[in-house]
């Protein structure tokens, strides 16, 4: 898994598949991210993700969850179609934080600058 820091935010690039193949290397490796980095946000691309399984989401909501005890952010971004409607399926959609581009995404977790 790729992973980028900017400043306080770390972006993570899954896999193309998170499936029963992968799911716990995935909740793993994201939770490592999670623990080296406790002062950072995160920002989940899924740009090149094709398919993801139940255990995958539920690694998702599960780190986002941790997140949000700390104070910090996780974010997912670039989804295709298809998996957006699987999230909406599955009434995720009002639980994770979706964005559209990695960009907005950015934009969104950047503090403000004080003049």
């Amino acid at each position: 898994m790729e992973i980028k820091k900017i400043d306080d935010i770390v972006i993570v690039y899954p896999p193309q598949n998170l499936d029963l193949d992968n799911a716990e290397k995935f909740k793993k490796d994201l939770t490592k991210i999670i623990s080296n980095n406790p002062q950072k946000d995160i920002i989940l691309n899924f740009k090149e993700v094709e398919y993801v399984n139940s255990t995958s989401l539920s690694v998702v909501i599960n780190a986002q969850t941790t997140l949000k005890e700390s104070d910090k952010k996780l974010i997912v971004c670039e989804v295709g179609k298809k998996l957006l409607g699987l999230i909406k399926i599955v009434n995720l959609y009002d639980v994770m934080d979706i964005i559209e581009t990695e960009e907005e995404a950015l934009l969104s977790l950047q503090k403000p600058v004080a003049i």
